[in-house]
């Protein structure tokens, strides 16, 4: 995974974790896949709201995005900090599937 990109998904996925205020605004103004669950506050997203969501941030393609996700090894990186991406609603396809940012106990 491109170390920058890393490092950005990283600091987003601390900030939800760490419930920062300006993050959670950004998301809920948040126009497509990427929320926070009311009921359960876990924080959801499909890969393309992630990658438009970040998108000023990075120049990357969807398709070079997707690429350098699956490259590294993220959720061993999350779980220094208490968190895990899995699976939150599956369609078959990686661009249709929704994840979820889970606590780690």
């Amino acid at each position: 995974m491109s170390s920058e990109l890393h490092q950005s998904l990283l600091l987003l996925f601390r900030q939800v974790l760490a419930q920062q205020t300006e993050v959670l605004e950004r998301i809920n103004s948040f126009n497509g896949d990427l929320f926070i669950d009311h009921t359960t506050g876990v924080f959801i997203f499909s890969l393309p709201a992630l990658h438009q969501f970040l998108n000023d941030q990075h120049s990357l393609s969807f398709t070079e995005f997707k690429h350098t996700l699956y490259q590294g090894e993220f959720n061993r990186s999350l779980q220094v900090f208490g968190g895990k991406i899995a699976i939150y609603r599956s369609t078959g396809k990686v661009e249709g599937n929704l994840y979820q940012l889970l606590v780690m106990k």
